[in-house]
């Protein structure tokens, strides 16, 4: 531009000039030798420019040039160019100086004080100071400042840091003097405060990482479990105060060596990382692998590991919490070693009672014939018993009685050796309940009548149910037995049979000595016998209500029974009807 101004003014010198403040120009640009004394100068006026309002080009001649309104207009737009473009440069070089200071910085202190200084000399502005807003306060804290040297007057001009829309900080310019609106300047602050904002924004995201990271180690180190990561090259990354407690290994001495030194697992020695987490593609995250494991003493140690993967391809990490379970280990083994030895107890236990069923089997049957011939005598001598003597009448009554009580033990034996083998499941045929029940009630008056107890019965006719007969009719007389048995004279006892729905129901109630509340579920379990009939000295085998409820199970019904000492005691059995007597009573 100057070359041009000096070839249309044949001058030897030219020189684009900006005025300072203290009205002296400050030298741009120029060509051509130095002027010599007493040489002609022309000057130009310019255009203003955004921080350059009084620029002037001045050539310098031996004698006054000659120019022409056209060629002064023609200097004036190239020299007005000019200075755009170099201004345009600047600021532009300016911007650049601040975003790599904002990548490299370490701290936003570092990249505000390289802006304050970047901004103020394009500027030409003499001082400035940067501010950030405290995350705990919210107050606004000096971080960095720059200045010239020289004073620093005239107004303040104030550049917002922003990070995401929102102000972290700001930039406070020392001015020097009003200055004229600058379009171009007012974009690149606003640049320069978004690009300081953005280190703002890395700086507390790297803080808050870090943080993180040391809240999670530290997490990791007093949980008390073991915990390592490694790279996809198999070399440790991470290892915890527990790991090198588990293993023996330092955490300093752990870090970057072979993850497959320590831990055998199948296959991570030859795939590396990634091929033992591709072959487990097909398990859930979650399910532990038991691994055998090297302690740096060379001892084996079995652990089971619960590991997962981060990252993917060449960036994929191992994690994984580790436990030893080497006690665990030794506790399944006694487990197991008891648990087979409890199986041996429980069969051999199993032989043992196979045996006694099988005795009290033989016995009862062996006893059940003898014992019904003297019984069938019994009855004959009793019927003629007239001729005997009283004290004869009396034994023989005495034999009789408990010749019965005899039978009654067998049958229940018998009924017991049926029921353990099943047998109750094979024997199915309608049986009429309601006569079973009837005949029962009728066999035990004379009993009742002879003991002083009101026996009475309320039956439904024609009350059928699908069974074994012979065991239906051990419920009955045990139901009816007991009642008699633990009612004292002048007690009464009451039989009942219903329908209800599809249910039989048969009820026993006495107003005999009861049950306590705490031994009523106890009364059905085999030879079981209350205390209070120990007491009392009354006789039995404590097996008639254990027969009830098997063979209420057996024929898919139950037994609830309700009893208050002192006052009596209530047996209910449901079992299910014939299903067409069952119909029957539904249309009913």
């Amino acid at each position: 531009m100057v070359r041009l101004a000096a070839l249309v003014c044949a001058a030897p010198h030219a020189a684009l000039l900006a005025r300072r403040d203290d009205g002296s120009y400050a030298v741009l640009a120029s060509t051509g030798t130095a002027p010599s004394a007493g040489a002609a100068q022309v000057e130009v006026p310019l255009a203003p420019v955004a921080g350059l309002p009084g620029a002037a080009l001045v050539v310098t001649t031996p004698a006054p040039p000659e120019l022409s309104g056209p060629a002064l207009e023609l200097l004036a737009v190239q020299a007005h160019q000019l200075l755009c473009e170099r201004r345009a440069a600047a600021a532009s070089a300016v911007l650049r100086e601040v975003l790599a200071a904002a990548a490299s910085a370490r701290t936003p202190a570092e990249a505000l004080e390289c802006a304050l200084g970047a901004v103020c000399t394009f500027a030409g502005w003499p001082a400035g100071t940067a501010y950030l807003v405290d995350q705990g306060s919210g107050d606004d804290r000096a971080v960095a400042s720059w200045a010239s040297g020289e004073p620093a007057a005239g107004p303040l001009r104030s550049v917002p840091v922003l990070e995401g829309g929102t102000q972290v900080g700001r930039l406070e310019l020392s001015t020097g003097a009003a200055t004229p609106p600058d379009a171009e300047l007012d974009g690149l602050l606003a640049q320069v405060g978004v690009a300081l904002g953005r280190v703002v924004e890395r700086q507390r995201a790297a803080a808050e990482l870090a943080h993180r990271e040391e809240r999670l180690r530290r997490m990791v180190d007093s949980a008390g479990v073991a915990f390592f990561s490694a790279d996809a090259a198999g070399r440790i990354t991470a290892w915890n105060v527990p790991a090198q407690e588990l293993f023996g290994w330092p955490v300093d001495q752990a870090l970057g060596s072979a993850l497959a030194d320590v831990l055998l697992l199948p296959g991570l020695a030859a795939d590396g990382v990634q091929g033992w987490l591709a072959s487990r593609t097909s398990v859930p995250a979650d399910e532990p692998v038991i691994a055998a494991a090297r302690h740096r003493d060379g001892s084996p140690t079995p652990v089971e590991m619960v590991a997962w993967a981060t990252g993917e391809g060449p960036r994929v990490e191992l994690n994984a919490f580790v436990r030893d379970i080497t006690h665990r280990h030794e506790v399944e083994r006694l487990v197991q070693a008891d648990l087979e030895r409890k199986e041996r107890l429980v069969e051999e236990l199993r032989g043992v009672d196979r045996f006694a069923n099988d005795v009290v089997t033989t016995v009862s049957h062996e006893f059940r014939t003898p014992l019904t011939s003297m019984l069938g005598y019994l009855e004959l001598l009793c019927d003629d018993s007239s001729a005997l003597a009283p004290l004869h009448q009396e034994a023989l009554s005495a034999v009789h009685r408990n010749s019965h009580r005899l039978k009654r033990l067998v049958d229940n034996l018998v009924t017991v050796s049926r029921l353990d083998a099943g047998e109750a499941a094979r024997v199915s045929t309608d049986v009429d309940l309601s006569a079973t029940v009837a005949e029962l009630v009728e066999e035990q008056a004379a009993a009742a009548l002879a003991k002083g107890v009101l026996l009475s019965a309320h039956v439904d006719p024609h009350v059928g149910v699908e069974g074994d007969n012979d065991l239906l009719d051990r419920l009955v007389s045990n139901l009816v037995g007991n009642g008699l048995k633990f009612t004292p004279a002048g007690g009464s006892v009451r039989v009942s049979l219903r329908r209800e729905g599809a249910w039989a129901l048969l009820q026993v109630r006495d107003t005999g000595i009861g049950i306590a509340l705490e031994e009523q579920e106890a009364v059905f379990q085999r030879f079981y016998r209350a205390a209070d009939a120990e007491a009392r000295a009354i006789q039995g085998s404590g097996i008639g209500l254990a027969i009830v409820r098997e063979v209420a199970a057996a024929h898919e019904g139950s037994v609830t029974l309700v009893s208050q000492p002192g006052a009596g005691t209530t047996v209910t059995v449901r079992l299910p009807l014939v299903p067409a007597m069952a119909g029957t009573a539904a249309e009913q």
